[in-house]
């Protein structure tokens, strides 16, 4: 669909079919069970190449205080260590190859139909210029929502080529037709003629008096009742008061779209300190380094407010707090989130006006792993088969969170930190919808605007003077790096990581043929996270 195509008045041209296919319980059974083989594989290799980094690590630092400014032979271990994670890499990325073509021969003919969709978007109104009629072309508008029940949840369908088409915006799940309406036409601020969402001219005064006291801000109507509610979330007084020091934001919401008011944005940061010392992707670091940029700290985060894991661990009760009384919630950390916040707490809470989880999650460390598997021993079965990532996006449904992005299986400090940095530089100074920041990650080769380019790269993770590759597959660096190298080395890392061999092209770049296409579908880490609900969610500041 189109967002906004209809409210502007134009007809939107049916492009829905039914088709009926021949289904196979036992083929599916069998797809099932290797999807689920390799998401352990993923695991339990993700855990050992970083236990095995954080001892070569150790050891070189021990060594370098023992020899104590004398050139010490560290690297033969280090090397040792790139040759073993480059063959698991391997075999993981062969084997998410053949789970992909397996998926793709079940679903079979309805592959085929979407072949339709793969043509240059067309703009339904008369153009006043050759130029207008361009940049309409240029622009990308479809989203796709995928309609599928939780079994085939588990498949990686966005790894599938026949679903990437030219005028694609934006890809999403769902897992159902009525789920889908709930999430537009439920919320009380989507699709107003008047101008879009989220505080709109056209909103009643009862609505914004409810979503005033539910953030604790204040303004118009609803000043006088916000007061009277008193929120439980820390610092938020002082946040409002730099209310007057931040720089406006002239971000229009189109008709049709669902608006994150971006100074109501909470988070929780590695609430354990699960990392080592000698960690240089620590969260807490990365975080805290993504805020502070000077462009960024000035318009679009210096309200934000969360939890960190040097101040204190959060209690549950924090996490409902955060949850209920923001706009949006970021959580980046160790383990699954739901490991952190017990599913029936999620379960029970109405989270409409919390329109964006954003969950970068699923990294293991040492430390976390030890902590957590003394509390999933005395789990029972059902307990932990909730925590897993397709049940915990429907948790999130049934909380009516309109948008979750989330992982599929197991990842990297330093993955979890790229896809942060360039999700972020998309949602907030790119002004791009969620549906087409995920969409990026999956074929980063569509960036055609430059300053979307310089954006993603300038925001891509802060690395120390000397760069190691990704999991510690390889050396470190002898030389140093430059600034503007940081992200032909991110994009050079997370290929090696995916077993994939990739031209060092920036992320931003635009295909000059297929083969980036045909890399980026390849990339396994590529398609980890993915997004359940509405791709069509906009980052932007409103006015009260």
């Amino acid at each position: 669909a189109q967002p906004g195509a209809g409210a502007a008045g134009h007809p939107l041209q049916s492009r829905s079919f039914v088709l009926r296919r021949d289904t196979s319980k036992e083929r599916l059974e069998r797809l099932l069970d290797e999807v689920r083989d390799f998401k352990s594989e993923v695991g339990t290799l993700v855990l050992k190449h970083e236990y095995q980094r954080s001892q070569s690590a150790k050891q070189k630092r021990t060594l370098e205080a023992i020899t104590a400014g004398v050139d010490g032979e560290g690297g033969g271990s280090a090397n040792h260590l790139t040759e073993e994670h480059k063959a698991d890499l391997e075999l993981l990325q062969t084997w998410f190859a053949r789970l992909v073509a397996d998926t793709a021969e079940y679903i079979g003919p309805a592959l085929h139909r979407f072949e339709r969709l793969n043509r240059p978007s067309s703009a339904t109104t008369v153009s006043t210029s050759r130029r207008e009629q361009q940049q309409q072309q240029q622009q990308p508008d479809d989203c796709l929502v995928l309609l599928i029940d939780p079994n085939m949840a588990e498949l990686p369908l966005e790894a599938l080529q026949q679903l990437h088409f030219d005028s694609l915006s934006g890809m999403s799940r769902d897992f159902s037709l009525q789920l889908v309406a709930r999430r537009l036409f439920g919320s009380k601020h989507l699709l107003d003629e008047d101008g879009g969402a989220g505080g709109g001219a056209g909103d009643d005064e009862e609505d914004d008096d409810q979503r005033a006291a539910a953030v604790g801000g204040g303004g118009g109507a609803g000043k006088d009742k916000a007061s009277k509610a008193i929120s439980r979330i820390p610092g938020l007084r002082d946040a409002s008061k730099k209310q007057s020091k931040i720089i406006p934001l002239v971000r229009p919401v189109p008709p049709g779209h669902l608006a994150v008011d971006t100074s109501h944005i909470r988070h929780v940061v590695d609430p354990y300190l699960d990392c080592a010392e000698t960690e240089q992707w620590k969260p807490l670091d990365q975080f805290r380094a993504m805020m502070e940029r000077p462009e960024r700290a000035q318009q679009f985060t210096p309200r934000w407010l969360g939890v960190t894991g040097d101040d204190h661990a959060p209690s549950v009760g924090e996490y409902e707090v955060y949850l209920r009384e923001g706009t949006g919630f970021i959580f980046y950390g160790m383990e699954r989130f739901l490991a952190h916040v017990p599913p029936h707490a999620v379960a029970s809470l109405g989270l409409t006006d919390c329109r964006l989880v954003a969950l970068f999650d699923m990294a293991q460390t040492s430390q976390s792993f030890l902590r957590q598997s003394k509390i999933d021993v005395v789990k029972r079965s059902d307990q932990l088969r909730l925590e897993k990532p397709v049940e915990t996006a429907l948790l999130m449904t049934l909380a009516g969170v309109p948008a979750l992005c989330c992982h599929q299986w197991a990842s990297t400090l330093k993955e979890n930190a790229s896809r942060l940095g360039t999700f972020l530089a998309d949602v907030l100074e790119g002004g791009k919808t969620v549906g087409q920041a995920v969409n990026f990650v999956y074929e980063p080769y569509k960036r055609a605007n430059p300053e979307d380019s310089a954006a993603a790269a300038s925001d891509e993770p802060a690395a120390p003077a000397t760069v190691e590759a990704i999991n510690g597959d390889a050396a470190a660096a002898a030389a140093e790096v430059p600034d503007g190298q940081a992200l032909q080395d991110a994009a050079t890392a997370t290929s090696a990581d995916a077993g994939t061999v990739m031209t060092e092209t920036p992320a931003g770049a635009a295909a000059t043929d297929g083969s980036e296409a045909d890399a980026a579908a390849a990339n396994r880490t590529s398609f980890n996270m993915i997004l359940y609900g509405l791709p069509n969610i906009l980052v932007t500041l409103i006015d009260k």
